[in-house]
């Protein structure tokens, strides 16, 4: 099922068609058989599901993409069918709209086509019975949707497959909420250091609150916390003009003595 396709208003009228014989083949071996044998094998499931004619088809396929629950390329594949052929329409699973009914049933009958499988809906159930038509779909509606396009015959198309259980079923668990990690600012990157939004302006009186990773990187040395017993004060302070490495003064000599100094070095 798809709801655009990039070959949209391609009609492709010749279609290759494998030999009548192999055809003959593979109608002898049960579905479960074909289902079991893995290799290229797409098995179709819910919703898509017999609703009208016979319970069995087998046949090449023609194609038809359509936008969902439009009709025009839908009817202009009638005149693309050979007998033995089965019509398989993409019509984006659109539930609301049916895309064929009985009377494109009935011309479809009458070229000799085996079957119809069609992702979307249809519509005139009764009559497709009556044609013997095959008819397998995802629901019907009475009503159809537009017939302006766009569309596609005879390219690649995708209808809903089986063989693989759907997100969505059975219930789901509730997830905890993450605990946001210690130091990390309240909402990550939506927010900035002071946990406010981008742009938003401080309001009056308010203090802005720093990482605490960044708590004391712009302090003066006299100004920094107490430090650990062993710890290196590193950097250079652009306040005093002292390079706390070589613990000099701005003319070459000692940094002054007092608090400040017992910031320089090893504490």
């Amino acid at each position: 099922m798809s709801k655009s396709h990039p070959e949209q208003w391609t009609i492709r009228e010749v279609a290759e068609r494998p030999e009548t014989s192999l055809v003959t083949a593979l109608r002898e071996f049960a579905t479960t058989q074909i289902a079991d044998c893995g290799g290229p094998v797409g098995v179709m499931g819910p919703p898509l599901r017999h609703l009208a004619g016979g319970p069995e088809l087998c046949g090449p396929a023609v194609t038809v993409w359509t936008k969902p629950g439009d009709i025009l390329y839908v009817l202009k594949a009638t005149d693309l069918i050979a007998a033995g052929d089965v019509l398989v329409v993409d019509g984006g699973g659109r539930p609301d709209a049916a895309v064929i009914g009985d009377i494109a049933g009935q011309a479809l009958a009458d070229l000799g086509c085996n079957g119809l499988v069609v992702d979307g809906a249809v519509r005139d159930l009764d009559g497709l019975d009556a044609a013997g038509l095959p008819t397998f779909a995802a629901g019907a509606h009475p009503a159809t949707g537009s017939n302006q396009g766009p569309g596609a015959i005879n390219v690649v198309v995708q209808v809903r497959r089986g063989d693989r259980p759907s997100r969505g079923c059975g219930p789901r668990r509730r997830q905890r909420p993450r605990r946001r990690a210690e130091g990390t600012p309240r909402g990550g990157a939506r927010h900035d250091q002071g946990g406010r939004r981008p742009g938003k302006p401080l309001a009056a009186g308010h203090r802005r609150r720093r990482h605490p990773a960044r708590r004391h990187r712009h302090r003066r040395p006299d100004q920094q916390a107490r430090r650990r017993p062993g710890q290196v004060t590193r950097g250079v302070s652009a306040q005093r003009g002292w390079d706390m490495r070589n613990a000099t003064g701005p003319g070459g000599g000692r940094a002054p003595t007092g608090r400040a100094a017992g910031s320089i070095g090893r504490q």
